[in-house]
């Protein structure tokens, strides 16, 4: 009945942010224009944006296009493009979490952004209307503090969201320009254009206090602060050749040419990469047996392993634990308990994230409702975040 045109291998016919938007249309469009067949031919993969696939038809490369992905982030996809609301559509970030969010997670999947996939069920029992219009005040514009925002307004509450920065994003802004974080900026923007059409009212380069706080007179309060990079209690790590991964994406240009990671994770990884591309040679240290086990382990890790093991001058060591950094080297502890070093100018740490607890829970005022979310709750990944930001906002 009809033909589709996708990936020869399972894993790739799931496209992730390091693939082309459509990856496989061009080989179904000279499929279709080469064998002359009488049969429709189709192509899936990457078409979230409607341009997308109306481009391919118009152009008759293809006869059909298929999308699930784009349905599970926006299950009333075909209602809001028929209805012109192209930038409502929430972009899905290619993270494959759909499948499994990660290996330390229950085998369960989600949908990164999109908090009620699979619980469209329970939400007659989870989310009750409000029973007042309430003022709200929400500390950081990163994706938990806009998302709670967006699904406050939704719920009639007149809300305010404070950034101290002097652009919404949080920690979305620190990857802007890498060219593989093209699905995630996607998202940071649809968010921003949200809270923008939904007329939110945002303070920037606001530094909240407590005192700012209490005099608001706010019903309740949400506090999203974030995170901040956790620095392990190694002998040298505060060297002047040592940066966080946070800071090594704009600051690049103070590395040596030879860096070693400590940190391993999906974050590590990410870096490693990035740094490859501005000419460096990396060398990651991992404790764990593989690299990036934080990432989706279903229909994405192969392909990201592909993507590191491409890139020239990446080195990976597993099982490996550093003990020590000097200004020449770092020294660590390999799998047989054997000491060694590692000649490098330049040292980044990516060993995690570690919540701002402490001075999220210093803006709680007395006799206020208030909530912590996102990173400054618990560290986690977008799918986590955009959750927490649903299960508190849905509750005032």
């Amino acid at each position: 009945d009809l033909l589709q045109i996708k990936a020869p291998e399972l894993d790739p016919a799931h496209p992730i942010q390091f693939h082309p938007k459509t990856p496989w249309l061009e080989a179904a469009a000279e499929i279709k224009a080469k064998s002359r067949t009488s049969i429709p031919i189709m192509t899936v993969g990457g078409f979230t944006h409607p341009d997308l696939g109306e481009a391919a038809l118009s152009e008759g490369k293809v006869d059909i296009i298929g999308m699930a992905r784009s349905w599970i982030s926006n299950p009333d996809w075909g209602n809001i493009v028929s209805e012109g609301r192209v930038d409502d559509l929430i972009p899905c970030i290619r993270c494959n979490k759909c499948h499994r969010s990660s290996e330390a997670d229950p085998f369960m999947p989600g949908c990164s952004v999109n908090p009620i996939w699979g619980i469209e069920h329970k939400l007659p029992n989870l989310v009750k209307p409000p029973s007042r219009r309430k003022k709200v005040a929400i500390v950081g514009g990163g994706p938990a503090g806009m998302k709670a925002a967006l699904l406050l307004q939704e719920r009639g509450h007149d809300v305010t969201l404070y950034e101290k920065e002097a652009t919404l994003g949080g920690q979305l802004n620190v990857t802007t320009d890498v060219n593989f974080k093209w699905t995630l900026q996607d998202f940071k923007k649809y968010l921003i254009n949200q809270v923008e059409k939904h007329h939110i009212d945002v303070r920037l380069n606001t530094a909240v206090n407590l005192e700012m706080l209490i005099s608001g007179g706010y019903d309740e309060i949400i506090i999203a602060i974030g995170s901040e990079p956790l620095i392990p209690p190694i002998p040298g790590i505060n060297g002047k050749n040592v940066m966080t991964a946070l800071d090594a994406y704009s600051r690049y240009d103070e590395l040596d040419k030879d860096v070693v990671i400590i940190g391993g994770g999906e974050i590590g990884v990410e870096t490693g990469m990035y740094l490859t591309q501005k000419n460096k040679n990396v060398t990651i240290l991992e404790m764990r047996r593989l690299l990036a086990m934080d990432s989706t382990p279903i229909h994405y890790y192969s392909m990201l392993e592909k993507e590191w093991e491409a890139c020239r001058n990446f080195r990976g060591i597993t099982d490996a634990t550093a003990v020590s950094v000097s200004d020449e080297d770092v020294t660590y502890i390999d799998k047989g308990d054997e000491k060694k070093k590692l000649k490098c100018g330049s040292v980044v740490v990516a060993v995690g994230m570690k919540s701002r607890s402490t001075e999220a829970m210093n803006l709680f005022v007395p006799g206020t409702k208030c909530y912590t979310i996102g990173d400054c709750n618990k560290v986690g990944n977008i799918m986590k975040l955009m959750r927490n930001a649903f299960g508190v906002a849905s509750q005032i």
